[in-house]
């Protein structure tokens, strides 16, 4: 390669690829300060009551005064420490010391706000590190402790949660004030009757699980999931009603190890459904808000089918502990979907799926039995007010 006028042997060669690289090296830096010297110059001319100014403005003060900081402590009020469970930075340390000193005192003090069941016999079982045991052999329920607890402290009539959803496109919002069912009123219950329905007209889409494990958005006022677009109205079921049973009380849930009770249960011929509260008198009526069983439904044909399989002709349907004895309906396929009953409407949930009470209730193996093939019944939410007949 012929060298340059100026270039020694020992000089580098600045020809060919290294120049132009350096070429368009420089070319890209003077192509950003002109971006940014154009960018500077539109904030500069920007007026000064305009968004962005006010904006800007907003972030330098906020930084002046330290906001984002994390230095910055907002104390609470002097009226605010004094009704606080927790008296300040003072009593936080306390505490946090008294932890740290004391573990075994400190948690067994904070566990005695607690209502117990069986009390524990030990804080905690260091024996099998590192699996810890706490409170060994004590038994609690927290659900309890959170409701039942509290009413038994005279606190029932006290609202225990006012929940406001985040408001739609059209400025809706629901409102849900949870009082202990003990302490609910008739004006309660009207408030409560309005805004379930309420619940129901708000453009609210909820996620179904059903049985075999799919998942599906559900839509209010019988949308479609997958069009979104409402259907041409909801469908009437063409089905029988054979019997209605009702009882005032549960005698499985929550009886784990415990043995059954017995509410008694009772047929009726007719029933009242309330919107958002289930049927009048039963068990689940007013349960707890949008529950999933304000009603059950169940097939006559599996009545039948329990009766051959464990030869007992006699079987009354009313061991199943069901509400609505039905015929003419396959109820496997109305999962996540509403439909109409005798001119009250509902909306199916879930499958009822039955549990190891119904060996004892039935026969041994009707579990296993009542598992197969939808038998378990359906469970369904009541979306509007009226009266079911059998017969009719």
């Amino acid at each position: 390669m012929a060298l340059l006028a100026d270039q020694s042997p020992g000089t580098p060669d600045i020809s060919g690829t290294p120049w132009l690289v350096l070429t368009l090296a420089i070319l890209v830096a003077f192509s950003i300060y002109l971006i940014l010297r154009s960018k500077r110059k539109t904030m500069a001319n920007l007026p000064q009551n305009s968004d962005a100014n006010e904006e800007i403005d907003d972030v330098k003060k906020a930084s002046a005064e330290g906001f984002g900081s994390n230095e910055q402590i907002f104390p609470p009020s002097a009226a605010f420490v004094a009704k606080a469970r927790v008296k300040g930075m003072d009593g936080y340390q306390a505490l946090y010391q008294r932890s740290i000193q004391d573990p075994d005192g400190f948690w067994a003090d904070e566990a005695k706000e607690l209502t117990w069941f069986q009390p524990w016999t030990k804080v905690v079982d260091e024996s099998k590190k590192p699996f810890y045991r706490w409170f060994v052999v004590g038994k609690t329920n927290v659900a309890y402790n959170c409701l039942d607890a509290q009413v038994a402290k005279g606190l029932g009539d006290k609202v225990a949660i006012v929940y406001e959803g985040e408001p739609t496109a059209d400025g809706k919002a629901a409102v849900w004030v949870g009082v202990a069912s003990a302490h609910r009123g008739p004006e309660f219950e009207a408030a409560r009757t309005i805004m379930e329905r309420l619940k129901y007209e708000l453009p609210v889409w909820k996620k179904e699980t059903y049985t075999d494990g799919l998942s599906e958005w559900v839509g209010p006022d019988n949308k479609s999931a997958e069009t979104g677009r409402a259907g041409e109205g909801i469908p009437d079921w063409q089905a029988e009603l054979l019997e209605i049973w009702i009882s005032e009380g549960n005698d499985f849930r929550g009886r784990h190890e415990l043995g059954r009770l017995d509410h008694g249960i009772r047929g009726i011929s007719e029933v009242e459904c309330v919107a958002g509260m289930g049927l009048r008198c039963d068990r689940y009526f007013g349960y707890k808000p949008d529950f999933k069983g304000q009603v059950t439904f169940f097939d006559a044909d599996a009545v039948q089918a329990v009766r051959d399989r464990f030869s007992q002709p006699e079987l009354s349907s009313s061991l199943f502990r069901r509400n609505l004895i039905v015929r003419g309906v396959d109820l496997a396929e109305w999962v996540g979907k509403r439909f109409r009953f005798q001119g009250v409407e509902f909306e199916a949930s879930e499958e009822c799926k039955p549990c190891y009470w119904m060996d004892e209730a039935v026969a041994p193996g009707a579990e296993e039995f009542l598992k197969a093939n939808f038998r378990g019944g359906l469970r369904a939410r009541v979306l509007s007010d009226g009266v079911l007949s059998v017969g009719g």
